[in-house]
């Protein structure tokens, strides 16, 4: 009767573990499926980030891991790097887990976080909520790291899970380590296109300053030329009647014949000025000569020198000054005189009708000069340009044939020598307009 019980257990207690032994044989092989269709879904992408993404969701479907880390090397240095985030920015290299890369290197095989003796590696991956970590090898080589976190239902991975994932690790470390090199051409690509694009709209922005360079100097030189050649035909042909002696019994058309000369001489004068000036800016040479002066003196200097040509054109011309009588102040005068008159020799030009008005005030430990005329007015184009060399506005090539477009640089260029600034505003064409000079005392 005993061995019948025996007998009847044994068979019994076989059927039981035949019963469990088959639905975990047959999960296993289940999962072994769906690890092979994964490799297969990997070799389908060269997207790495895409790559990461199908990893994490096919091991929290098949393992139930509820979190996966891909950790790549890169670079020379051997530094690696979370797969995730490789593109966006660098994710933590491990170099604080040298003895766990040296382990995947040596031993070749998973560390399972329960069976770990090393306190640091325990802890190392105890920090990335890992409880198992396997290597990735390509061509022999430790090429990445794979952390599985804990599992949705069951807390630990099961021998036969892990040596199934293993079987198909080499795959799937290919097929990341492919991905991982395409990342890193497209990147290249993206970067060097990029800074080709910028290469290319640098070059198109330089062909096109080149190109109003070229254009501005073309003018200037057909300017210049026509400026040298006028007020020297004019001393020519004056100085020719007077060897002629055609002015010998007439003093008074002698004198004005004398006078136009004089004029034409000081044009020429002026103009190679402008030339030798815009020379020694460029190249360094020009030098300053600071002196203690009063400002409001040599600005009432400036304007009673330049009212007889606003007196000719019956144009008003006016000096607002500041309170106090004198404002001290060290300048290079002769470049301040020529920035002032400058801009005052243009308001009384460009201006038909109306008035120029200077305005001298104090402004926080500079002073500023002010003139304001009711004439041509500008664009917002040309005020963009009207500091550049040989440029000059429309109303300038409209009425004044004279103008070579090098006093406003000039004019600029001797002011922020004295650390400070000249800037032009304007309402528009025919509403007049306001240059502002700014120089500390």
């Amino acid at each position: 009767m005993n061995i019948e019980v025996l007998i009847y257990f044994i068979f019994f207690a076989s059927l039981i573990g035949l019963l469990v032994f088959l639905p975990q044989k047959n999960g296993l092989r289940k999962k072994e499926k769906r690890l092979v269709e994964l490799a297969e879904e990997l070799a389908g992408t060269l997207n790495l980030g895409e790559a990461v993404k199908t990893l994490s969701a096919a091991f929290l479907e098949i393992f139930g891991a509820q979190k996966t880390s891909v950790f790549l090397k890169r670079g020379k240095e051997g530094k690696f790097y979370e797969a995730r985030a490789l593109f966006e920015k660098e994710g933590e290299p491990l170099l604080c887990d040298e003895r766990l890369i040296d382990h995947l290197q040596k031993e070749k095989k998973p560390l399972i976080r329960r069976e770990l003796l090393s306190q640091k590696v325990e802890k190392s991956m105890k920090k990335r909520g890992a409880e198992v970590c396997f290597p990735l090898f390509y061509k022999k080589e430790l090429t990445g790291v794979l952390f599985l976190g804990e599992k949705t239902k069951k807390k630990y991975y099961t021998k036969e899970e892990i040596k199934i994932l293993e079987k198909e690790l080499g795959r799937i470390s290919c097929f990341l380590y492919n991905a991982l090199l395409f990342s890193e051409l497209y990147s290249f690509n993206q970067s060097l296109e990029n800074k080709l694009k910028g290469q290319a709209k640098e070059l198109k922005k330089t062909y096109k300053k080149l190109q109003r360079i070229e254009k501005a100097k073309t003018e200037f030189m057909s300017i210049v030329s026509h400026q040298l050649r006028t007020p020297l035909s004019i001393i020519k042909g004056h100085l020719s009647m007077l060897q002629e002696g055609m002015y010998d019994n007439d003093a008074q058309k002698k004198e004005k014949v004398l006078e136009n000369i004089s004029q034409s001489t000081n044009r020429l004068i002026a103009l190679v000025n402008d030339v030798l000036n815009i020379s020694r800016i460029q190249s360094g040479k020009l030098e300053l000569n600071k002196e203690k002066v009063d400002l409001v003196e040599i600005i009432e200097e400036v304007v009673e020198k330049i009212r007889p040509a606003a007196e000719e054109k019956e144009i008003g011309l006016f000096l607002d000054k500041p309170e106090r009588e004198k404002i001290p102040a060290e300048i290079d005068v002769s470049k301040v005189e020529n920035a002032v008159g400058n801009l005052l020799d243009n308001a009384i030009k460009y201006t038909s009708e109306g008035e120029v008005r200077v305005v001298l005030k104090e402004e926080e430990g500079f002073f500023v000069i002010e003139v304001q005329d009711t004439g041509e007015g500008m664009t917002k184009e040309e005020i963009d340009k009207l500091f550049d060399t040989f440029c000059r506005g429309s109303a300038g090539r409209r009425h004044w044939a004279q103008g070579s477009g090098l006093g406003l640089y000039i004019a600029r260029q001797f002011v922020r020598m004295q650390g400070g600034e000249i800037s032009a505003d304007s309402e528009g064409e025919g509403r007049g307009s306001v240059f502002r000079l700014k120089i500390p005392f």
